[in-house]
């Protein structure tokens, strides 16, 4: 992972540690730590409270999860303790490198899951939801880690119609934030591979 981060982000400095006590206690000393890149098996830590106490210490430093628990709960409990992104081990670089840069620039990003690394998330409607066609594909986008601009160039449409469709949808989904609708939309059975 440190090869791949050096190779698409190209920093200063990249820190390592091999227990999650050791990275909060690097990240306290080092300057300007801008992206902690955190696996949920370390020896001192393991699953979503990883992030749980990485962000307690650094609630500001975005946070990306590479990890081979790809299930939908714990992907949801990742995002719910405050990730940005979710990377799955079993991943192709291309992907990984993908979602490494959305996180980057401050958006989410999430590979798809298992056996599908390759193919973009699909997204089932729930009876109700009262999302229409139209904001059903915007939510798909938002999922699958794409910006308004790429989300509005595959659709044919302006970024201001996405922006219009985006508040729609998380008026429905009772959310405010680009990470709560992709928590929502694990939560509630949206993510299909």
């Amino acid at each position: 992972m440190k090869a791949l981060v050096a190779r698409v982000l190209k920093p200063r400095r990249i820190l390592t540690a091999q227990h999650l006590s050791e990275g909060i206690a690097k990240a306290r000393e080092g300057e300007g730590v801008d992206l902690a890149v955190l696996d949920l098996s370390l020896p001192d830590s393991a699953g979503p409270e990883t992030v749980v106490r990485f962000r307690r210490e650094f609630p500001e430093i975005p946070v990306m999860v590479v990890s081979s628990l790809e299930e939908p709960g714990v992907i949801e409990a990742v995002f719910g303790a405050g990730a940005a992104g979710f990377v799955s081990k079993s991943a192709p670089v291309h992907v990984m490198s993908d979602v490494l840069r959305r996180v980057w620039a401050g958006e989410t990003g999430v590979t798809p899951a298992p056996n599908a690394a390759s193919a973009p998330t699909s997204l089932k409607l729930e009876p109700g939801i009262g999302l229409t066609e139209r904001q059903l594909e915007v939510l798909r986008g938002i999922v699958n880690g794409h910006s308004n601009k790429e989300i509005a160039r595959a659709l044919g449409i302006s970024e201001n119609t996405v922006k219009q469709h985006t508040k729609a949808v998380f008026h429905e989904l009772g959310v405010n934030t680009r990470t709560e609708a992709l928590v929502a939309a694990i939560r509630r059975g949206f993510v299909v591979s």
